[in-house]
């Protein structure tokens, strides 16, 4: 390699340019640089002289006019041989560069033919300045210069020498060089003698004279060559032979004088004998690389009396082979090859060697091949760093090495090839073996002068005897500069900038520079950026402020002030100190924190405890303590597998962050006794900045043990009613959660009403009634429809184990109570009602007639008051009715409530017991709330939003239910102030229309809209919030998603764009889109919001009329999607033949926390003919699996559906077709109207393929546009 880094080190030294310095003009004579003043010309022949200026450049350009004398004689001049026809002038520039330099040479082509001219014989060519192309005077004008040109009488020969081989022949070709004045002959002679000439082949014998004529024509032209043929003979020695063949001009055929006569020329024969003894072993010299193999070939140069062998033999430093070579009469003139092999050393210094070759036997003769080393492991290594110096300044430096150690010390020279620009010290370098690879410095001084201009100066580096290296240069340029200074306003003061914005600070120089200055600023932070990054002045601008931009990135991780140091250095015409400029960035960070609070409005600090029930739920509420300068995306991580949080993420904005809002803790079910716990950790992303995440400690707490309250037996009149009452026993207070109390029975006589209790845990004690009722009819002759079992199931807030009663029905007597209505009475709160009594069996016949029977009457709810509570009844009336009066109680609760009235016999009758159930129909208002569609409505500042509000619940019959509207702020309207709801439109949504009124400034807004309630029900009130996205100039969103490809509505091609909003608030999203063909701009806004977690479908016609327009025969759209919020975005396209069609790509799953995720866009239906395959594989490092593999699935209105694929055994893939997936989540959708995100517990990927209806083609959809 050491060679290739010489020579290119030497190509840049032949590419280094010099800088001409000229005396002054009044110290010299100026004249025209001729290469020479005499030139020679013959007929039809060419030449060509050079031309420059001299002594010195000319004042401004000039040109050179060139002429000959006498004219139209044959003679023409071209200055120009790149310009079409003959050229008779130049331009010379006054500066260098190009091909009109003025010291030239230029050369300037000369061309005589002699047939298109007079008999002239000699020419001049004149040179005379003349005016620049432009006209400009200058110092060369009427400057003259002058070449003579004679035209030589000459004999033309085709060659000078004629090398022939013994028994050889060959020819010599003659013709005259210029017309001769007459005809003419030619004569010819050999000396010495030995050779054979004949001029004319045709005529017998040997002629010696050939003639050529003034005129064409007869075969004696004066201008075409004859042939002289010259043929040798054999002999018998082995000398070589040289003769000379004269030639004379002498009269012609008539005795003619001419102008040829006595004009002479000879040929010189070599004629080589065809018989030597020796060895030819070819070149002298055989150069070889060290560490290479080289060959040469061997033979004899004539026969051997015997056999011949020739013996190779080599000095040290490289080896032969083979060692000898056998020659005989039949292959001493066949070559045989000898290989010379140069051994390696590792010293930087080239070898000789000799090759010597000797022949014995039956030939005498030896020779010897010089051998010639070239030592590849020498070189001289220099920086290759550009070195610039300024003039008058410090120096600089040339650091050296050598390539290989050299055999013994060496000394390389260093010149510098121009000292008025640069000085070098030392001149020498002293290397040996053991420093050769240290470097040594060469110092480079600049050298002032009076001029202002830059200079180069080539310093050589030059290997000395004993170490082979190829001569290195270098370039060194010398800038001319002044000394100056560079100027910054306010230079101790720091140069503030807010994070995300930028400031400008300005510079300029302190001196007239004398050529143009370059100011390069540097900066030591990433975060930082310059514009520009360099600052250019002249000598015109120099004082002049030039300013600089400084801009400062956003950060999210701190909210410290940051700074960074610029540094600003000149280069160019002056010689200035560095000068630093401090930047401090003041951070736009908002140090933040998140309040969070439990269900009773207490505040949650960090490190809280939240307890939840095992099969329970808790929630709590979260906000931002203050106000960001952006979203905050706040992300909810937990680690146990068993508790699920509500949602995963929310995102607060710089409307709604003091708006709590809730999550959901839901602790699943285990099959083992003991409590659990788990660490809850939000984390803020965005326009908050936290010192730390805000945790809690979850406690799930098992159920506690406990027992169900009820009798062991229960009786029940025939036909009748019985109560049961529930409660529960603990040995602690249950856990929040509720207890719910199953029952069942096995005989389908009896009915229970409510067949579920349920127990909170703050009323776990207090009974629960059931009603135990007999069908009435039911033949009492037979014992097996008299009685039941009722088994007790708890679950929820304790464990228990199941209670029994067993029910009887009451034995018959002979007489019954009867009541009208006989089995049921409805009796609205706060009214009265009544039912009527009658015997209806004969007197105890061992009463007297007289005898009386009574029947009480009580309630056992006490749920109404009873009058009178004791009837009368005697052996002549019994089966007259008697009239009972019922009064129900008011209560505040909304509930119908039942009771049980209960009439006994006693004295004169036998009967059995009689049952009435009173149901009390409640009247109070009944609880409820208001219904308001979405989450916070986003609308266009000049546009209009819709929500739509409805009742939870049916009001009384009776009664209205008002809801009023309120707005506490201007900027919006409301298109009503009062809905009214009834028992019929209770559950159908009302529509409200909010307008944004237009303003003048460029903020978004948030207005407030109350909603409250009176008449038929009670219900806190609501709050609607609204976002009006001012429509004035401030910036377009960034782009999150791309939609490409999109045919026009009359291609052949049908198409879908799918726009997903991915987060927990609705979507604002604007079309930016462009053509395939030319470019055409096309915008535009989806109208309203996409809900939270929604996705909205645009055909080619939609997005027609969304950006004004078609881009029908201007190739497919591109879209970029530009929103604040988070979206995605595909494109389907169904070509002609019916394949549907999504390029796409696999998904690989992310990170979220301790989980990880990916998103599965636009899964076909199963009920379509699109049929859809989930590719599920699993990444899980050796030795796991995925185990918790998870669906949390939406439609296109943003509702989720959720479901478990169960575990995936590494490296394996989980096949899932579309109608598994509906199972799954249990949920059918529509077209491709579903989205999913798919989580495990370790790494996966997935691919969607879709097989499609048109011709059963197999599509991979599983990439979104959505940007990274």
């Amino acid at each position: 390699m050491a060679p290739i880094r010489s020579a290119l080190l030497l190509t840049l030294a032949l590419c280094s340019l010099s800088i001409l310095d000229s005396p002054p003009a009044e110290a010299q004579d100026l004249s025209f640089n001729l290469n020479k003043t005499t030139l020679d010309m013959s007929q039809r022949s060419s030449g060509s002289f050079t031309v420059g200026l001299s002594p010195r450049r000319p004042s401004a350009d000039m040109r050179v006019r060139i002429s000959v004398s006498p004219s139209n004689s044959g003679l023409t001049i071209d200055t120009d041989s790149n310009t079409t026809g003959n050229q008779d002038t130049w331009r010379f520039n006054r500066w260098l560069g190009g091909p009109h330099v003025w010291h030239g040479p230029h050369t300037v082509n000369v061309t005589f033919d002699r047939d298109n001219a007079a008999n002239v014989n000699s020419f001049t060519i004149s040179l005379v300045g003349i005016t620049g192309p432009n006209g400009e005077r200058n110092d060369f004008e009427d400057v003259t210069g002058s070449v003579h040109v004679p035209v030589n009488l000459l004999f033309m020969l085709d060659k000078s020498t004629l090398q022939l081989t013994e028994g050889g022949n060959g020819t010599i070709g003659v013709r005259l060089g210029a017309q001769p004045s007459a005809d003419m002959k030619l004569s010819l002679s050999v000396s010495p003698s030995g050779l054979r000439l004949d001029a004319d082949s045709i005529a017998t014998g040997y002629q010696h004279e050939m003639r050529f004529n003034r005129t064409r024509g007869e075969g004696h032209d004066w201008n075409q060559y004859k042939f002289v043929s010259v043929i040798t003979d054999q002999d018998a020695d082995a000398q070589d032979e040289t003769f000379t063949v004269s030639l004379l001009g002498i009269k012609g055929p008539a005795m003619e004088d001419n102008d040829y006569v006595g004009k002479t020329a000879s040929v010189t024969v070599t004629v080589t004998d065809d018989e030597e003894e020796g060895i030819d072993r070819g070149d002298l010299s055989l150069e070889i690389t060290e560490g290479e193999s080289e060959t040469f070939d061997v033979k004899l140069n004539a026969a051997p009396v015997s056999g011949a062998t020739v013996r190779v033999s080599s000095q040290p430093g490289v080896s032969v082979s083979p060692s000898s070579l056998s020659f005989d009469s039949s292959n001493y003139s066949t070559a045989q090859q000898v290989t010379v092999t140069a051994n390696e050393d590792n010293d930087g210094t080239d070898g000789t060697a000799i090759v010597a070759l000797v022949a014995s036997g039956g030939y005498t003769a030896s020779t010897a091949k010089n051998i010639v080393i070239h030592d590849d492991d020498g070189s001289i290594d220099i920086s290759d760093d550009a070195i610039e110096l300024i003039e008058g300044s410090k120096s600089g430096s040339l650091s050296v090495t050598l390539g290989a150690p050299p055999a013994s010390r060496t000394t390389l020279s260093v010149v510098s090839k121009n000292t008025a620009a640069v000085r070098v010290s030392p001149a020498t370098l002293t290397f040996t073996s053991s420093n050769y690879s240290r470097a040594q410095i060469v110092s480079l001084a600049p050298v002032s002068d009076n001029d202002t201009d830059d200079e180069t100066a080539t310093v050589e580096l030059t290997a000395g005897t004993g170490y082979r290296a190829t001569k290195v240069t270098k370039s060194i340029t010398v800038v001319d500069a002044r000394s100056g200074s560079i100027i910054v306003d306010n230079p101790q003061q720091a140069l503030q900038v807010q994070e995300g914005g930028s400031a400008t600070f300005t510079v300029r120089l302190g001196t007239k520079p004398n050529k143009n200055v370059s100011i390069s600023l540097s900066k030591t932070e990433d975060d930082i950026t310059l514009a520009p990054t360099s600052l250019s002045f002249t000598a015109s601008n120099w004082s002049a402020p030039q300013t600089v931009t400084v801009s400062a990135a956003n950060d999210d991780d701190d909210t410290a002030n940051g700074s960074d140091t610029l540094t600003l250095s000149a280069s160019g015409g002056i010689v200035a100190a560095d000068v630093v400029k401090r930047i401090q960035v003041i951070d736009d960070d908002i140090a933040g924190a998140i309040d969070a609070f439990d269900a009773a409005g207490a505040s949650l600090s960090s490190a809280s405890t939240i307890a939840v029930d095992e099969g329970s739920s808790s929630s709590f509420a979260v906000k931002l303590d203050r106000k960001p300068n952006a979203a905050v995306d706040i992300s909810l991580s937990k680690t146990n597998a068993d508790i699920t949080l509500t949602p995963s993420a929310l995102t607060f904005t710089e409307s709604n962050w003091d708006v709590a809002q809730s999550i959901t803790i839901t602790a699943d079910a285990d099959s083992d006794t003991a409590d659990d716990s788990d660490t809850l950790t939000l984390s803020a992303s965005g326009g908050i900045i936290m010192a730390s995440n805000w945790t809690a400690t979850i406690t799930v707490k098992e159920p506690p043990p406990g027992t169900i309250q009820a009798p062991s037996r229960l009786t029940v009149n025939e036909s009748g009613f019985g109560i049961l009452r529930v409660s529960l026993a603990t040995t602690r207070t249950p856990s929040s959660a509720p207890v719910t109390i199953s029952l069942a029975n096995g005989n389908d006589n009896f009915a229970l009403s409510p067949t579920r209790l349920s127990f909170a845990a703050s009323k776990w004690s207090e009974p629960q009634s059931v009603i135990v009722s007999h069908r009435p009819g039911i033949d009492d002759t037979n014992a097996a429809n008299d009685t039941d079992t009722i088994t007790l199931s708890a679950s929820g807030g304790i464990t228990a184990s199941n209670a029994t009663v067993a029910v009887a029905v009451e034995g018959s007597l002979r007489g019954a109570i009867h009541t009208v209505p006989p089995r049921i009475l409805d009796i609205d709160e706060g009214e009265t009602g009544s039912f009527q009594v009658t015997l209806d069996a004969p007197w105890n016949e061992t009463n007297a007639l007289d005898a009386q029977a009574s029947v009480s009457i009580e309630s056992i709810e006490n749920k109404v008051s009873i009058s009178p509570t004791r009837l009368i009844f005697s052996a002549t009336d019994w089966d007259i009715p008697q009239t009972v009066t019922l009064t129900s109680r008011h209560d505040d609760d909304f509930s119908d409530e039942p009771d049980i009235i209960v009439l006994n016999a006693s004295g004169g009758i036998d009967a059995r017991r009689g049952t009435l159930l009173v149901n009390v129909k409640d009247d109070d208002i009944p609880a409820g709330s208001l219904l308001v569609s979405g989450g916070e409505l986003v609308i266009y500042e000049g546009g209009q939003g819709i929500f739509g509000v409805r009742l939870s619940r049916k009001p009384n019959d009776n009664q209205d239910v008002i809801v009023s509207l309120s707005k506490h702020s201007y900027g919006i309207t409301l298109s009503s102030d009062a809905l009214i709801f009834n028992s019929t439109n209770w559950n159908t949504s009302q529509p409200v229309a909010v307008g944004a009124l237009q303003d003048d400034d460029i903020e978004d807004e948030s207005h407030t809209i109350t909603l409250s309630v009176s008449g038929g029900m009670v219900s806190s009130p609501r709050t609607k919030r609204v976002r009006v996205i001012d429509d004035d100039e401030s910036g377009p969103d960034p782009v999150k998603s791309q939609a490409l490809a999109f045919p026009a509505l009359a291609a052949q091609d049908d198409a879908s764009m799918r726009v997903r909003c991915n987060q927990e608030t609705e979507c604002i999203v604007h079309l930016d889109c462009s053509a395939q063909n030319d470019g055409s701009v096309f915008q535009g806004r989806l109208p309203g919001a996409i809900p939270a977690w929604g996705t909205r479908t645009l055909l080619a016609a939609d997005i027609e009329g969304l950006i004004g327009g078609s881009w029908s025969g201007k190739g497919r759209l591109g879209c970029a999607l530009r929103s604040r919020a988070n979206i995605s975005s595909q494109v389907w396209t169904r070509s002609g033949d019916g394949v549907l069609v999504n390029n796409s790509a696999l998904i690989r799953s992310i990170p979220e926390h301790a989980r990880h995720r990916a998103d599965i866009e636009s899964i076909p239906s199963p009920d379509e003919a699109d049929q859809s395959n989930l590719r599920i594989r699993c990444l899980a490092p050796a030795g796991s699996h995925c185990t918790k593999t998870l669906f949390s699935c939406f439609d296109d209105r943003g509702k989720r559906y959720e479901g478990g694929v169960g575990a995936i055994v590494r490296l394996t893939t989980r096949h899932l077709q579309s109608e598994e997936v509906a199972a799954i989540i249990g949920h059918r959708w529509k077209g491709m109207g579903l989205s999913c995100e798919l989580r495990s517990d370790h790494p996966f990927t997935v691919q969607v393929l879709t097989r499609t209806g048109g011709g059963g083609a197999l599509v991979n959809n599983s990439a979104t546009g959505a940007k990274p």
